[in-house]
């Protein structure tokens, strides 16, 4: 699998973060019938580079489905973690994996894929 620090970040620049990003969260809150039910709402926005790093077609739980990973680049948010999910160009991203980098790093890098399903 290809390293989300493929690139240094220290390339990108501010000119480059052309792609707006929600960042959602999930919240259950309790039923009538001692379950719950799954929401999301969003926590905030970023811009960010995106770059296509791979796109399968595979097999979840029977179903056939295209799944495609993208490496997010953004200026650093420590509240950002992999619980959360993307909104992007209408389509819902997993966070696969969240790289910080040092500390004296502006930008950070976000993994993301869709397709996999929930």
């Amino acid at each position: 699998m290809m390293s989300i620090t493929q690139k240094d970040r220290s390339e990108t620049t501010p000119g480059e973060l052309t792609e707006l990003l929600t960042f959602q969260v999930e919240a259950r809150v309790s039923d009538d019938g001692g379950g719950y039910t799954r929401s999301w709402s969003d926590a905030g926005q970023a811009w960010a580079k995106a770059e296509f790093v791979q796109a399968a077609e595979g097999s979840t739980q029977g179903a056939q489905r295209n799944v495609q990973q993208v490496r997010f680049t953004m200026y650093r948010d420590e509240v950002l973690h992999e619980q959360m999910r993307i909104m992007w160009e209408g389509e819902v991203y997993a966070i696969l994996e969240i790289e910080p980098g040092p500390a004296r790093h502006l930008f950070m890098t976000v993994l993301a894929e869709t397709g996999a399903g929930e």
